[in-house]
């Protein structure tokens, strides 16, 4: 059966729908439960906020909504700084998107070959799920016994990681001194499950030059490079470092 244009769009409109609340929706509020602190509740309001924002510019970028963010820097409700990296955070979020849309297919003949079943049905239903795991990695750091976060030994490591995964080849001094450096804490595979699996497949496919994945491949990793440079440039500025220790901010 046929689908017509009109169809379509009634499709697309729904599903970024779909996608713009499940956004918002992070991190869930079952987390309430877990949480024992005033430091932990602020850090789930602080996640909140800014999966909220991020909720915002998809629903400006797919739902032709009314330019909200630039309303809120113009009143003091966030800086600008916030609204550059929500859009920072809208084309990592975006480009990951259309990685999928190209990517199911094949990571479900994947895994199907490794005998496991892709529990989704739908690429929206897998990109809600990696929504939902990215969402909740940085907010999960609270929940840590001990975490350093921040500082200018982080910022290190992140720059060195972009050239080196960039392709370029680090000096040697460079090259040890990523070594040595603690990893950061959400560039780690922890708590990731099916963002690992799902991008480890997507890399090994772009690597064999499968071509329409490799563009959407090349182009997720490009924006989350911009992304991860715009969020380092507090560290930069500020120096601090926020370390979690049995659920308080210290």
């Amino acid at each position: 059966m046929n689908i017509t244009d009109k169809e379509k769009a009634r499709v697309i409109r729904k599903t970024n729908k779909k996608i713009s609340r499940h956004i918002a929706n992070h991190p869930s509020r079952g987390w309430l439960a877990k949480i024992e602190t005033l430091d932990q509740l602020k850090w789930w309001v602080l996640h909140g906020k800014q999966q909220e924002l991020l909720s915002l510019a998809w629903k400006i970028e797919y739902l032709d909504l009314d330019d909200q963010l630039e309303d809120q820097v113009e009143s003091g409700q966030i800086t600008k700084h916030q609204m550059d990296r929500t859009f920072l955070m809208l084309d990592c979020y975006s480009a990951l998107w259309k990685l999928i849309k190209r990517s199911f297919k094949t990571i479900k003949k994947e895994l199907a070959r490794n005998s496991i079943d892709l529990p989704f049905t739908s690429p929206s239903a897998l990109f809600c799920c990696l929504c939902t795991e990215l969402s909740e990695f940085t907010f999960l750091h609270c929940f840590e016994p001990y975490l350093e976060l921040g500082g200018k030994r982080l910022e290190d490591w992140i720059l060195l990681g972009i050239r080196e995964r960039g392709g370029e080849i680090l000096e040697e001094s460079d090259s040890k001194k990523l070594k040595k450096l603690p990893h950061a804490p959400f560039l780690t595979k922890k708590r990731f499950e099916w963002v690992n699996i799902v991008l480890s497949i997507c890399e090994n496919k772009a690597n064999s030059q499968n071509i329409t994945i490799k563009k959407a491949w090349d182009a997720y990793n490009v924006s989350l490079d911009s992304l991860i440079e715009e969020s380092v440039k507090p560290l930069h500025e500020i120096r601090s470092t926020t370390i979690w220790r049995n659920g308080k901010s210290i």
